[in-house]
This record gives structure tokens, C-alpha cells and sequence, in this order.
């Protein structure tokens, strides 16, 4: 092994992405910046690159091996979606030879665009950051209903077969995290 190549192999080829994506972004047809999004995803190969980017954060020549284009082809379509400001650059990774590269991230958490009335634009957007934090709602209630589970079951005897798996339980938390969706949306309005 040469030297070059050991220090080579101490370089992370992706570091963590340094930012997080900010909260969900709702565009009203009316705005500029939804005018801008629609122009920029006319381009199949621009909603690629952003669907990849939404999948994992992403290097340019990550993204270029993924959809069989040219790295300057990336670079084009990259741009597009950083100056719409629907991508950000979120760290650095390094190819196998060294070289810097930047990995870029979603700017937001979702990008939804709207038609309705300025005040469903609003309860819309409140709507979409109270959704996504459904997830942590429904993992922990799942969570919850396994742990509950599993102690009333420590005590029962090893002859009484168990009836409820992990899958009742999943559903168990869902069930209850739609509940508790239905009655904050019930006191929203």
C-alpha cells in the first residue's frame, strides 16, 4: 500500500450532512417562488436529481451514477434546484482520489404547493408540522403498547399461548395516534 493511497483510505468519502432540512415548505400558486419551482421541475432529469436527493443527501457524482449522466449534466440540474431553493449544500465527502466534493441535502422537510385561500395556505403549513411530528406520535405509542404488552405478559404462565405480535401492536399505537391526530384537528377548527 503506498502512502498516497493509505491517506487516501483515512478521508471519510462522505461526511454527515452539517444541517438539517427546515420545516415544510408550502408554495401558493400565487408567489413567485412557486412560479420558480414549476419552471425548475419541467425537466425530467431535475425531479430525478431531487428525488435522489430526498432519498439519501448526495454528491454530484453519486447522483450522476445513479441516473447515467454526465457530471456536468448533474452540475446544470444541481443549480437549477439550489438557485429554486428546494437544495442546499449540506457537507463535504471525498471521491476515492481525494477530491472535495459537496453533498447536498433537501432545504426543506417537504415542499408542498398550494391552491386555496391564505388562511388554508396557513393551516395548511401548521397542519403539514404537526403530520410529520405523527411519526414520533405514532413510534412512541407503538413503543408504549409493546412495553405494556410485555409486563402484563411476564407474569402469565408459559402454557397460555400469546395472542398479540408485534403487528397488533404496531396497529395498536396507529390506532391511537390517529385518535389523538383526529381530536387535535377536531380542536383546530
Amino acid at each position: 500500500m503506498t502512502i498516497y493511497s493509505y491517506l487516501m483510505s483515512l478521508l471519510p468519502l462522505r461526511g454527515e450532512p452539517q444541517s438539517t432540512p427546515n420545516e415544510p415548505r408550502v408554495l401558493g400558486l400565487d408567489n413567485e417562488a412557486a412560479d420558480e419551482a414549476f419552471e425548475t421541475l419541467t425537466a425530467s432529469t431535475t425531479r430525478k436529481v431531487l428525488s435522489i436527493i430526498y432519498e439519501q443527501p448526495s454528491t454530484p457524482t453519486e447522483i450522476r451514477d445513479e441516473i447515467d449522466t454526465s457530471l456536468q449534466n448533474v452540475h446544470y440540474h444541481l443549480g437549477k434546484l439550489e438557485d429554486a431553493d428546494l437544495i442546499k449544500p449540506s457537507g463535504v465527502g471525498y471521491s476515492e482520489k481525494g477530491t472535495e466534493m459537496t453533498v447536498y441535502a433537501p432545504a426543506n422537510e417537504a415542499v408542498v404547493l398550494f391552491a386555496g385561500r391564505k388562511s388554508d395556505h396557513l393551516r395548511l403549513r401548521d397542519f403539514l408540522r404537526r403530520a410529520l411530528g405523527t411519526v414520533a406520535v405514532l413510534a412512541g405509542a407503538t413503543i408504549m403498547f409493546s412495553y405494556l404488552f410485555n409486563v402484563n405478559r411476564m407474569g402469565a404462565p408459559a402454557s397460555q399461548p400469546v395472542v398479540v405480535d408485534s403487528v397488533v401492536m404496531f396497529l395498536m399505537g396507529g390506532l391511537f395516534s390517529i385518535f389523538v391526530i383526529g381530536v387535535l384537528w377536531h380542536l383546530d377548527r
